[in-house]
Protein backbone atom coordinates (compact mmCIF):
# COMPACT_ATOMS: atom_id res chain seq x y z
CA UNK A 1 0.00 0.00 0.00
CA UNK A 2 1.41 3.19 -1.37
CA UNK A 3 0.78 6.22 0.80
CA UNK A 4 -0.29 9.33 -0.45
CA UNK A 5 1.34 12.16 0.77
CA UNK A 6 0.09 14.33 -1.47
CA UNK A 7 -3.11 14.41 0.33
CA UNK A 8 -0.83 16.25 3.08
CA UNK A 9 -0.12 18.99 0.88
CA UNK A 10 -3.91 19.27 -0.23
CA UNK A 11 -4.78 19.66 3.15
CA UNK A 12 -1.73 22.15 4.27
CA UNK A 13 -3.03 24.39 1.44
CA UNK A 14 -6.99 23.66 1.98
CA UNK A 15 -6.00 25.05 5.70
CA UNK A 16 -3.75 27.28 5.34
CA UNK A 17 -1.04 25.71 6.70
CA UNK A 18 2.70 26.87 5.66
CA UNK A 19 5.03 25.04 7.45
CA UNK A 20 5.95 21.26 7.90
CA UNK A 21 6.55 21.64 11.44
CA UNK A 22 3.03 23.37 12.30
CA UNK A 23 1.30 20.60 10.51
CA UNK A 24 3.24 18.31 12.36
CA UNK A 25 2.28 19.65 15.61
CA UNK A 26 -1.54 19.89 14.84
CA UNK A 27 -1.15 16.03 13.85
CA UNK A 28 0.76 15.08 16.93
CA UNK A 29 4.23 13.93 15.58
CA UNK A 30 7.28 15.03 14.94
CA UNK A 31 8.07 17.60 12.55
CA UNK A 32 11.35 15.63 10.89
CA UNK A 33 9.24 12.26 10.87
CA UNK A 34 6.37 14.37 8.91
CA UNK A 35 9.07 16.20 6.54
CA UNK A 36 9.90 12.09 6.17
CA UNK A 37 6.80 11.35 5.44
CA UNK A 38 5.77 13.89 2.86
CA UNK A 39 8.92 13.27 0.71
CA UNK A 40 8.18 9.73 0.93
CA UNK A 41 11.36 8.87 2.94
CA UNK A 42 9.09 6.73 5.67
CA UNK A 43 5.75 5.15 5.91
CA UNK A 44 3.19 6.03 8.34
CA UNK A 45 2.31 3.28 11.12
CA UNK A 46 -1.47 2.47 11.64
CA UNK A 47 -1.54 5.15 14.96
CA UNK A 48 -0.14 7.76 12.75
CA UNK A 49 -2.50 7.02 9.62
CA UNK A 50 -6.14 7.64 12.56
CA UNK A 51 -4.03 10.81 13.41
CA UNK A 52 -3.47 12.06 10.28
CA UNK A 53 -7.20 10.79 8.84
CA UNK A 54 -8.42 12.23 12.27
CA UNK A 55 -6.78 15.96 11.78
CA UNK A 56 -6.74 16.56 7.95
CA UNK A 57 -10.45 14.56 7.63
CA UNK A 58 -8.96 11.52 4.87
CA UNK A 59 -10.28 8.17 5.82
CA UNK A 60 -7.59 6.00 5.98
CA UNK A 61 -8.28 3.90 3.12
CA UNK A 62 -8.22 7.35 1.05
CA UNK A 63 -5.01 8.04 2.58
CA UNK A 64 -3.86 4.80 1.51
CA UNK A 65 -5.22 4.79 -1.96
CA UNK A 66 -7.60 1.90 -1.43
CA UNK A 67 -11.68 2.70 -2.59
CA UNK A 68 -13.95 2.47 0.53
Amino acid sequence: MAFRNELLMEWQKREYITSGAKAAKIIGISSTFYLDILNGRKKPGIDTLEKISEKTGYSVAELLGQEE
